[in-house]
C-alpha cells in the first residue's frame, strides 16, 4: 500500500511542477517587453566607481596606508 502511495505522492508533485512551469511559461510571454537586449538609444553605463569601494573594503577589514584596519579578527 504505502508503495503506491509514494508513486501517488511523486506523480503528484511531477503535475504540479508542470503546471507551475507552464503557467510561468505563458506569464513570461505576457510580460515580456517588445524591446530587449542591447540597441541604440539605452541608456549609457553609470559610474559605479569600482575602485573606490575595493579600496574601503581592503581600508577596513585590512587596513591601507599604515592605518589599522577599522574592524578586528
Amino acid at each position: 500500500m504505502y508503495d503506491d502511495l509514494d508513486v501517488c505522492v511523486v506523480l503528484g508533485y511531477r503535475a504540479g511542477l508542470r503546471i507551475r512551469r507552464a503557467l510561468l511559461t505563458v506569464r513570461r510571454r505576457v510580460e515580456k517587453l517588445p524591446f530587449g537586449g542591447s540597441g541604440s538609444g539605452g541608456r549609457p553605463n553609470r559610474d559605479r566607481n569600482l575602485d573606490l569601494g575595493a579600496h574601503s573594503i581592503m581600508r577596513d577589514y585590512f587596513g591601507v596606508g599604515g592605518e589599522p584596519p577599522v574592524y578586528s579578527e
